[in-house]
């Protein structure tokens, strides 16, 4: 076990001390994009993900994961379906969220592109 995720623990067969808190697992969060996904387009199969690890995210902070469709494809080989990618981003929230989007400075923990085919779909 990486000793970043259980600072001030005991890791195996040593004693590990820090003075800060306990790394979150990237792919742990990266499980909220197949939660997007999989709430919000019910049926949806993961094809693929490409993850970048930016800033740690420390245990207590607050994340937000988002997801943007980029590119829709009908596809009509092996069954008929939508192929989509998406740019996804999981980012650390901030402490006052500042309500217009466009202007908002979000620190990036991971950020990558996601493929899922939605079967039986059309564009």
């Amino acid at each position: 076990m990486n000793p970043v995720h259980f600072p001030d623990e005991v890791v195996g067969s040593k004693r590990c001390q820090s003075n800060h808190k306990p790394i979150v697992h990237g792919m742990l969060l990266s499980t909220l994009f197949s939660a997007i996904f999989g709430t919000l387009v019910p049926g949806a199969i993961y094809r693929r993900q490409s993850l970048k690890f930016g800033h740690a995210v420390v245990v207590g902070e607050s994340v937000i994961g988002r997801v943007a469709v980029r590119k829709v494809k009908q596809v009509n080989r092996n069954g008929s379906g939508v192929l989509c990618t998406c740019d996804t981003v999981v980012a650390i929230a901030e402490e006052k969220p500042n309500i217009d989007v466009k202007g908002r400075n979000e620190v990036m923990a991971i950020s990558g592109e996601a493929q899922v085919w939605l079967p039986g779909a059309t564009v």
